[in-house]
């Protein structure tokens, strides 16, 4: 044999030692929990694997929108580890407002943290606890949204509604409120006055709305028996965040038990969309006062039987008008917002799903040009 037919030997040896070597190199696993300046958590847990002895790639800790405050030098080790992983936003100041700046709608969800649940359908029954937090999300057609990197406030927020009025951003959901200059620190309004008197078990699903007169109200739906609810409405103080006492909204015809309140003033009259509890549908009722609805009829959507929706919210994009609702089965499996074409009093499309990094629940949008 040759010399160099032997080098060739050696090596491809070689070769196939080092590649069994590292075929047979034992893995392990690292749970990585990605927080932001607040402590909020950005994901749901990532399990994330490596070969023994190799460190966290790039790659590996990525999350669209933030930068590692340290980048952290682990490497995996014969047993599985749990770290925690500290990111910043990518974009604040100007350059958030212009990122602002390029988009038409603003919205506000929430997403469960929980890990383990699907992207396109979620079920909670198995968990002992929800982790709902916040999320602000972009759009230019009402379809497709980004979710905007920033801090958000770590507590518990479901059913989030956003407006703006002067320089504050306001979120209000149930059990809170808070506002934001900056989506970087929030302010959280302290007994803004859901339930002065102490008369309800539960207030649930509020929105602001801006009335006819340029006064801005919240509107939600309160039970006394924390079974039946009723609509009620709110004078609101951007200022301060107080809200006056409640007043019982009068929604004529058959619907004594109504949830998830969604109120404009447009075109001269006040719209109304809310979620019949006893016949698990949507409604919609006009109003010229703002305090008593007529016209209250059904709205029938592209859905499958045994399918309910919920969270009606209404946008006006362009010549057309897009209903977006959220939608659960029998079996409490939620699949998400879906939005519809609304046009002439009924749903003249079939149903599109949102489109976002995450499944998004109960659901909200500002106009912002």
């Amino acid at each position: 044999m040759k010399f160099w037919q032997k080098m060739l030997l050696a090596v491809s040896a070689l070769l196939l030692i080092g590649a069994g070597t590292w075929l047979l190199w034992p893995q392990s696993t690292i749970k990585l929990t990605m927080l932001d300046q607040l402590g909020t958590q950005i994901q749901p847990v990532k399990t994330v694997r490596g070969r023994v002895g190799s460190r966290l790639s790039q790659r590996q800790l990525a999350e669209t929108g933030y930068q590692i405050s340290a980048r952290p030098k682990i490497k995996f080790k014969t047993t599985p580890q749990a770290r925690i992983i500290r990111y910043q936003p990518a974009l604040t100041g100007k350059r958030l407002n212009q990122k602002l700046r390029d988009y038409r709608y603003i919205g506000a969800s929430f997403q469960v943290l929980n890990a383990g649940l699907g992207r396109h359908e979620q079920n909670y029954n198995k968990l002992e606890s929800e982790m709902d937090r916040l999320r602000i999300l972009l759009s230019n057609d009402g379809i497709h949204w980004d979710r905007l990197a920033v801090n958000y406030p770590n507590l518990a927020v479901r059913d989030p509604n956003i407006i703006k009025i002067g320089d504050r951003w306001w979120v209000i959901y149930t059990k809170g409120l808070m506002w934001t200059t900056d989506f970087q620190k929030w302010h959280q309004v302290v007994n803004p006055g859901f339930d002065p008197n102490q008369q309800f078990q539960k207030v649930w699903a509020p929105e602001i709305y801006r009335a006819k007169d340029g006064a801005y109200h919240v509107v939600s739906a309160n039970s006394t028996d924390g079974v039946t609810f009723q609509l009620y409405d709110y004078g609101f103080n951007p200022q301060t965040g107080a809200m006056t006492a409640p007043q019982a909204l009068n929604v004529r015809g058959n619907f004594p038990n109504l949830i998830d309140p969604h109120i404009t003033y447009q075109h001269g009259s006040y719209e109304l969309w809310a979620k019949d509890e006893q016949r698990h549908q949507l409604v919609r009722a006009v109003s010229s006062d703002g305090n008593t609805f007529t016209g209250t009829r059904a709205v029938a959507l592209p859905i499958k039987v045994g399918q309910t929706p919920e969270g009606p919210t209404e946008l006006q994009h362009g010549r057309q008008n897009l209903l977006y609702f959220d939608l659960y089965d029998q079996r409490e499996t939620f699949y998400g917002v879906q939005a519809v074409v609304f046009k002439n009093n009924q749903a003249v499309s079939k149903r599109y799903p949102l489109q976002a990094d995450f499944m998004v629940r109960h659901f909200s949008v500002f106009v912002m040009r």
